[in-house]
């Protein structure tokens, strides 16, 4: 299985499935993609992670690919160059293409988006000012992020376990690759795919109180891909708690085939 994280994100993010797919003998591979020099050039950074993960298998063997949040466009991406490798999908708290739906009204992170689409610099500016918060106060940048989370993300960020997990993430994405965030951000805010290719099985793990990927996505995502065999709309669920619930379930069920 190869994951795909989100953005901001790392690979630590993969900790998540790391006792699931421990407990069931199944091997997970996440690439430190904002490492790659190529992230501008948008095709061939799609090119490489393909690639990477082509060389991971043997001659007929196939690829079960997860994706995270703004990580399961990249998903979908990797996925249309690897054709008939991939044998299942698994898209967690999906980001939907932008032009797909009216969503900016209901999404946290819509200032972002908007700058990183008609402001990039004031967006590098902004980027910059998280770096230096991840340096000297990670916490902070942790409780900016979840300043406006709800259902039961707003549950978890007054808990240790949901900070320990993702100051982390945070520091690595922010201290170090921020430029690898940026171009991710970039290239969703222009991507633009109506998904008819994705015959893949692909299942939709979606909360029902998301407020950065809302679930509106979900419903646009699961009606634009052929391959799409079920919605998993997890009642409650927002962002990062959709991500902690679904995680068991997919490594169980990949396990199961």
């Amino acid at each position: 299985m190869v994951y795909f994280h989100g953005a901001p994100g790392s690979i630590s993010e993969c900790a998540v499935l790391d006792i699931p797919s421990k407990t069931h003998g199944l091997r997970v591979v996440c690439f430190d993609r904002f490492a790659l020099e190529c992230g501008e050039d948008r095709e061939r950074y799609y090119q490489q992670l393909a690639l990477a993960v082509i060389e991971m298998l043997d001659v007929d063997e196939t690829v079960d690919i997860i994706g995270f949040s703004i990580g399961a466009f990249i998903a979908l991406e990797v996925s249309a160059r690897l054709g008939e490798r991939v044998k299942n999908i698994h898209l967690v708290s999906a980001a939907a293409p932008l032009n797909s739906g009216d969503y900016m009204g209901e999404m946290a992170g819509a200032f972002v988006f908007r700058l990183a689409n008609r402001y990039p610099f004031i967006f590098y500016l902004l980027t910059q000012y998280q770096k230096v918060l991840a340096f000297v106060a990670p916490k902070l940048l942790f409780a900016i992020l979840f300043s406006s989370a709800q259902g039961e993300d707003l549950a978890l960020s007054k808990t240790g376990k949901i900070q320990d997990f993702i100051v982390p993430v945070l520091e690595d994405c922010f201290k170090y690759h921020s430029p690898g965030y940026m171009s991710d951000v970039k290239h969703y805010v222009k991507w633009d795919d109506e998904l008819s290719w994705c015959v893949a099985k692909t299942t939709n793990w979606h909360g029902t109180s998301d407020n950065w990927s809302p679930m509106a996505m979900a419903f646009q995502l699961q009606s634009a891909i052929p391959g799409a065999v079920k919605l998993e709309a997890l009642e409650s669920m927002s962002h990062y708690s959709c991500l902690f619930q679904a995680a068991p379930k997919i490594i169980a069920q990949l396990a199961s085939e």
